[in-house]
């Protein structure tokens, strides 16, 4: 008997390892039965298609048979029944099931088909149709791990940060955001952990830029006020108590640079001639700055009748002067 097709060993093993690739991807479907029948009904359409074969039980006519001159009975050839065997191995339930097969290509096709239908399934198992209930939409939420309200997200616990009022506004807006958009506890964690490790740098990196400008400002403003500084910072924060709508809180605004109004230094200054103006030395002289400055006055003049030299060199005179000039304004008033 000779073979129906010289390529038969090959073709049957490439069918077989097609065959493996659908089993396992039957089985990891939504269940080995479900897949089962989808890979039958995928195979039966690919061997309709193959044969060309009616799939209704009604039989053609002689008619439909036209001029035939191979003398064929409408049996298998002998060299088909043997590949069919081959390929069953002995096991009738399989022969009976690739007997609808007119060809090993046959086969093949059906089973592409087949694996075809299941990957498409398994796409689309875990999607909530377009057109789905309130009542599927709730429970395909909780299948996937979904808060049933945007109230019910919990915003998760960040080692060194501590949620504040304006977070938590924040998050009820993000909440309702991403319950619409079907995000799980998990991923809505994940954002506001971003969120808090975020803010942390942003206020790290503002705490930095504050300090050295506050810095750079004392020392500015220790080398232009000398001895008057206290009593300077003192007057500038009982004026800025008294501002309008404000209060203090206007030494903590901020300038569309990120700057602070009370490390501005021009700022700072205006602000406490202003202050001079409005309450004048002589507030000042009597209390703690003009017992400081009194003491400082004492100690200088000590230097400069002991040490003349020294008072020059260290520039105990400028600052002898400038004691003497903010005295003078005081008795001016």
């Amino acid at each position: 008997m000779t073979d129906a097709n010289p390529s038969l060993d090959a073709t049957a093993a490439d069918t077989g390892a097609v065959a493996a690739d659908v089993t396992t991807d039957a089985n990891a479907g939504a269940g080995a039965g479900a897949d089962t029948a989808a890979v039958d009904n995928a195979a039966g359409d690919a061997a309709a298609a193959d044969t060309g074969k009616p799939t209704t039980a009604k039989a053609g006519t002689i008619a439909d048979a036209g001029d035939d001159t191979g003398g064929d009975d409408g049996a298998d050839a002998p060299g088909d029944a043997d590949w069919r065997k081959e390929f069953a191995g002995g096991d009738e339930k399989v022969l009976k099931r690739i007997s609808r097969y007119a060809s090993p290509q046959g086969i093949v096709k059906a089973l592409i088909a087949a694996q075809d239908k299941v990957q498409e399934k398994q796409a689309n198992a875990g999607k909530l149709p377009e057109d789905a209930t309130d009542e599927q939409r709730a429970e395909w939420r909780k299948a996937q791990g979904i808060p049933d309200k945007a109230d019910a997200y919990q915003l998760p616990k960040v080692a060194g940060y501590d949620w504040s009022d304006a977070d938590k506004t924040v998050a009820s807006d993000f909440f309702t955001a991403a319950h619409e958009a079907n995000m799980t506890q998990a991923q809505a964690e994940r954002a506001f952990s971003w969120y808090a490790d975020r803010m942390q740098t942003i206020t790290a990196d503002q705490y930095e830029k504050d300090t050295s400008s506050r810095n750079a400002l004392e020392d500015d403003l220790r080398s232009e006020w000398g001895p008057e500084y206290r009593s300077n910072v003192k007057m500038l924060a009982r004026y800025a108590e008294q501002t309008p709508g404000a209060g203090a809180s206007i030494l903590e605004a901020r300038l569309p640079d990120g700057r602070r109004l009370g490390e501005v230094p021009e700022f700072v200054k205006d602000l406490v001639e202003r202050a001079r103006d409005h309450y004048g030395d002589s507030s000042f002289i009597a209390g703690d700055g003009g017992s400081s400055m009194n003491n400082r006055k004492a100690e200088i003049e000590k230097v400069m009748k002991s040490d003349i030299n020294r008072y020059r060199s260290e520039g105990l005179d400028k600052e002898y002067r400038t004691i003497l000039e903010a005295e003078q304004r005081s008795n001016k008033r």
